[in-house]
């Protein structure tokens, strides 16, 4: 009875070993599916991670394109105003000239660059209205066309010119810069400035009687303006009398003559040749006689 319940003792904790193992097999296998199952699951995820990268990404390179597409137009947008631009600025192909007026002081230099450009319809009718009526408040009613020039308030109620003027005009063949210098000898270095940067010159000389005596035969600025252009540079040379409509001249033949043959020879002396590079005309800067054509 002993050895058999030694027996059935044995056989009892092998049955319970075998039972235990059995268990430990299961428990084992059941570890190892989750693994997988686990392994499986973090693959999917891993899959829709990528899927949501690549489709976010796609995103961004749609965004981008879109950017990249709104900047070439943009950027097309640029070049075509530039090109539009760029054809409406062509150089002009008229030459172009400088015209400085010089002589001496009251000639009426401004009188007549302010013409000039009246004539030429620069000015209007309202603006000149409104210098005459500036002009009769200051008792100087034959300046006002000399206000187009004069734009300082100094030099309008002084009625001297102080800077040098500008003013441009053109014509079917050319484009001018009208450069008005100054006829007082204190403002000689305004007046050597525009003259600087001047291609022609016009001497302005007052015929009225005792005017142009005062100018060029008693020191006055004819001669120096005449010698200072030179020197700077300009080759031609526009000798205008002016005044000539005055009641001491009245357009006479032999006070512009006269004029003409005192003054040819200084002007010789500063280097002009007279035959090519001086021109004479009486004009009228007050009435335009002789200034347009």
């Amino acid at each position: 009875m002993s050895y058999q319940k030694k027996d059935d003792n044995k056989r009892s904790e092998e049955e319970i070993k075998n039972d235990n193992s059995v268990n430990m097999v299961d428990v084992n296998d059941n570890n190892i599916s989750d693994a997988i199952v686990n392994d499986i699951e973090n693959k999917i995820d891993m899959i829709n991670l990528s899927e949501k990268e690549n489709a976010k990404n796609a995103e961004w390179t749609e965004v981008v394109n879109n950017s990249n597409d709104v900047v070439d137009v943009g950027e097309v947008e640029v070049i075509e105003k530039v090109e539009k631009k760029t054809a409406l600025i062509e150089v002009d192909p008229r030459p172009h000239l400088n015209i400085i007026f010089i002589g001496h002081v009251d000639a009426g230099k401004s009188t007549a660059c302010g013409n000039i450009l009246y004539i030429l319809g620069y000015v209007d009718d309202r603006t000149i209205e409104k210098y005459e009526r500036e002009a009769k408040e200051k008792n100087r009613e034959s300046w006002f066309l000399a206000f187009i020039m004069d734009i300082n308030e100094e030099e309008r109620q002084k009625g001297k010119t102080v800077e040098v003027g500008r003013a441009h005009f053109e014509t079917q063949d050319r484009r001018f810069t009208i450069l008005d210098a100054p006829g007082h000898k204190n403002f000689i270095p305004n007046m050597i400035s525009g003259a600087a940067q001047a291609d022609i010159g016009v001497l302005i000389i007052s015929a009225r009687k005792g005017e142009f005596e005062t100018g060029f035969e008693r020191g006055g600025q004819t001669r120096e303006h005449t010698l200072l252009a030179r020197t700077l540079g300009i080759n031609q040379l526009i000798v205008a009398i002016n005044k000539m409509d005055d009641p001491t001249c009245n357009w006479s033949e032999s006070r512009y003559e006269d004029i003409q043959k005192k003054i040819t020879p200084y002007i010789k002396s500063c280097g002009y040749n007279i035959n090519k590079d001086v021109y004479f005309v009486p004009i009228s800067g007050l009435t335009g006689q002789n200034l347009a054509e």
